[in-house]
C-alpha cells in the first residue's frame, strides 16, 4: 500500500513510476489531510509503503529500494552509483 497526501503527484509520483517499470501491484491511497494520522507516522509524514505490515517512508529510499528489487537499479556498482547521481542531482535541483 502507497499512502500520499492530496491527489497529485508530489513526492509520491517517483515511487508510482518505478511501481509501474517494475510491475508492482499496490493499493494507491490519497488522503485529504494527515493531521490525524500524524502523531502515529514515521518522521511524521507521507509519501509512505507498507511491506508486510511495517510502514517505511522517504521517497527516494522507497524508490531506491524498489528499484533495485526490480532490477532497474543499474547492473554493476558503478550503474547503481550514476542512478543515484541523477536522481539525487535532481532532488537538489528541485529543492533549491
Amino acid at each position: 500500500m502507497l499512502t500520499s497526501q492530496f491527489n497529485g503527484r508530489g513526492l509520491a509520483e517517483l515511487i508510482r513510476l518505478v511501481f509501474a517499470a517494475t510491475d508492482v501491484q499496490y493499493e494507491d491511497v490519497r488522503l485529504d489531510s494527515i493531521d490525524a494520522l500524524k502523531p502515529s507516522l514515521t518522521f511524521g509524514q507521507v509519501p509512505l509503503v507498507e511491506i508486510d505490515g511495517k510502514p517505511y517512508v522517504q521517497s527516494i529510499s522507497i524508490s531506491r529500494y524498489f528499484a533495485k528489487k526490480g532490477g532497474i537499479h543499474g547492473k554493476t556498482d558503478e550503474d547503481a552509483l550514476f542512478v543515484d547521481m541523477v536522481v539525487d542531482g535532481v532532488v537538489d535541483f528541485a529543492t533549491r
